[in-house]
Parts: structure tokens; sequence; C-alpha cells
């Protein structure tokens, strides 16, 4: 039996079933049906398949991913020096992903702070990911650019594989998505031409990022704007070998309906409709699309109408809700065709003007008009927090009004004393 089939052998598979998720044959049946979809072209992770199922639902394979991930971590920790790896000095781990770790450290010959992201040993890692691993490095040396994360040397340490990148002193913009739920409409659109600035110097130099989303746009703290992991880069000249027919590249909730649809030429229009994704996620403080599978979400990139931005931010000025939709579009050619045109868009609205190259046609827009149902309930939410407030402020008039009388009447008292 294949390695991929064999629950023996299935990280996700093992913790789920020691955390009594499900049993070593219902494991087997998912394993079974993510074959049969994969067969067809899909890219289906095991979670899915059992969700499909009705094997397990999506909050216990939440749970079982974290417990992958805490388990990666420690593995993590276990490969790597404590406090050396070459000339980098550890400071502190400020990441876990799939392929490996990424750590605040300390280039003591050049004296500076770098992020160094290491390849995880010890689990299964194919020469795809070294291969991609080492793309990243070397596509993200040929660009340098203001709004791009710098990377300063990759190679391989000690058997174990490096990238060092730019340090950047700050957030990233799920983070503050997170913590404000929506970014305020100027500043939403300020980042993302930062980040659009950052798109065309790739673009110009053959590379299409294919993994725009709002954790890999850095915030940092003196204001700048630079656009992280070029890992799934790819140059529009070449290196096809390293994507396969029907392969999905990116992130679901992101990624564009070409790439939904396993499209194997890079197209830089893709960044943008992500981009634009990314940015409905900002203003409205929600993904475009949500749904209970990965698969359906990408079938909605693929043919569904996107929810009006203002049902869930009534106060967005039209101009950029035109920029979202553009960038949006279902068809490659609907979209901006230039960094630079989607560049004037954003820093015109911003100004308080109107975009020039977003005309928005709603017959033949993919947008839902808004929502009277929505927007209604919205007004009724307001009226009744206004109403609070005004209760609120009423009670504390009141009370200062009995407070200033009876200071009068003691101050009386005592000068009558």
């Amino acid at each position: 039996m294949a390695e991929e089939s064999s629950p023996l052998r299935h990280p996700f598979g093992e913790i789920a079933v020691e955390m009594k998720a499900i049993t070593p044959d219902q494991l087997q049946a998912g394993l079974d049906r993510q074959a049969m979809l994969r067969a067809s072209g899909a890219k289906t992770r095991i979670g899915e398949a059992l969700i499909i199922l009705n094997l397990m639902d999506d909050a216990t394979v939440k749970a079982v991913l974290a417990e992958q991930r805490r388990r990666r971590q420690k593995d993590a920790d276990s490969q790597l020096p404590v406090e050396r790896f070459g000339e980098f000095k550890l400071v502190e781990r400020l990441g876990e992903g799939g392929m490996g770790s990424v750590y605040k450290a300390r280039d003591v010959l050049k004296e500076r702070f770098v992020a160094l992201k290491v390849l995880r040993k010890g689990l299964t890692i194919t020469p795809e990911h070294i291969q991609r691993f080492q793309r990243e490095g070397s596509a993200a040396t040929e660009l340098e650019h203001p709004n791009i994360v710098a990377t300063y040397s990759f190679g391989v340490l000690k058997g174990i594989q490096y990238l060092a990148m730019e340090f950047v002193e700050g957030e990233t913009l799920k983070s503050r998505i997170r913590r404000e739920e929506k970014v305020p409409e100027p500043d939403a659109l300020r980042i993302a031409a930062e980040i659009a600035k950052g798109l065309g110097h790739a673009h110009a130099h053959g590379l299409v990022h294919r993994d725009v989303k709002p954790e890999n746009i850095l915030l940092a703290s003196g204001g700048a704007v630079k656009l992280a992991d070029l890992g799934l880069a790819k140059s529009v000249y070449g290196d096809q070998q390293l994507t396969q027919t029907g392969q999905v590249v990116g992130t679901p909730s992101y990624l564009s309906p070409e790439q939904a649809q396993g499209e194997k030429v890079p197209d830089p229009r893709s960044d943008f409709y992500s981009l634009g994704a990314t940015l409905y996620h900002a203003l409205t403080g929600r993904k475009p699309f949500d749904a209970k599978s990965q698969m359906d979400v990408m079938m909605m990139h693929i043919q569904g109408r996107l929810p009006n931005p203002k049902d869930f931010n009534p106060g967005l000025s039209d101009g950029a809700v035109q920029i979202v939709v553009k960038l949006m579009a279902k068809a490659k050619g609907e979209r901006y065709q230039s960094a630079q045109a989607l560049v004037e868009d954003l820093e015109s609205v911003q100004r308080g003007g109107q975009p020039k190259n977003a005309a928005l046609d709603l017959g033949r827009s993919s947008i839902l008009p808004p929502d009277p149902k929505r927007a209604a309930e919205i007004r009724a939410k307001r009226a009744a927090q206004a109403q609070v407030v005004a209760r609120d402020q009423g009670k504390g008039g009141c009370l200062g009004a009995v407070m200033l009388l009876v200071t009068v009447a003691l101050l009386s008292l005592y000068l009558q004393g």
C-alpha cells in the first residue's frame, strides 16, 4: 500500500485515531475517498474527505490540525540548536508551518536581526518541498523593492536548508484584521496600493507570487508595507516541471478561479484577484466566500457571486467597492491588466476621488446587489446602540446634576457654620 494511503503512516490520520476522533477503518474510508477525488483532479485534503463522508466535523478537523502543528513545533525544536545556527544566534520562534519554522535571529557577522526560515527535518520532505524552498530563496534574491521582504542569503547548514530574510518589526495584516475586525478604508487602500507596487516589481521580473493573502502582508511598526513568502512564486518564462496539471496552488480563501481550476501557466492577474480577496477581507472583516470545505470555497471562487461588501460595511465608498469588484472579476481579461493602473485607482480613491480604470458594469459583474435585509439589520443594530449610548449619557447627566446640587448644599452649610 502506498505511504499516503496507509493509515498507520499518515500523520493527520494517526493523530485523529489517537484522539479517538475516528477509527482506523473510518480513516481508511477517508483515504479511499481522498484518492478517488484526487484522481479526478481535485486537491482534496484528508480532513475534507472525512467531512464529506460525515465522519468528522469542521471543529474536530481543526482540533486535529492544531495538535499536528503542536507536534511539528516540538519536532522543529528538537532539530535545531537552541541558541546558535551557524552565524545566526536564535532569539525566538516567530512561527511554524508545514515546511518549517521561522525564527528571529541575530546575524553576528553582519550585526543585524534577520527572520531565519529553516526547512523542517524528520517528517516527509519531498524533492518538491526542497525545490520550492530553494526557489523562494532564488526568486527573492532577484527582487529588491521597498514593498518586498528582502532576502539576504540561503543555503544548507548542518544538513538543514535555511533562508535568511529581512526582519520586519510589526504585525501581519491578518493579525490587524483579527484585532480590529475591519481595517479603516484609507488604511486598507494604502496597504493594497503598497502591495500592488511590490507585485508590479515582481511581475516586471517575470515572477508571479501566487499566494497573496493577509498573513503574507507585513505591516512594519514604522508604517512600511511588505509582501512576504515567495515560496510559491513562479516564473512566467519556465519552471513548468514544478507544477503538475490539475494541482491547486495557493490558499483557497484567496485564490483566483483559474488557480482553483488548476491552471498550469502562471498569470500576474491571478495575483490581482488574490489581492482583491485580501482587500475585501480587510474592508469587511470577512472572507469573500465561506463554506464547510475548501473544495466548496474554490467552487464559489469559480462560479459563485460575490457578496456585496456594503452588506458588511455600509460606509464603504463606491470607489472602493468598484476596485474590489474589478480585482475579483471571474475572467482575467476583466481585471486590472497592470499594477500601475491598480495603484492609480487605489491612490485616487484614497484621496477621495474616483477610480479611472474600474468602471462597474453591474450587468456583467459577478457581485450581488446590496442585500436590503442585511442593510436593515445593520441600521437597526446601529439605532439600538445609539439608544443605549443616549440612555447612558442621560443617566450620566442626571447623576451630574444631583452631584452638583449636593455640592452646593454642603457648601451652603459650611458657609452658614
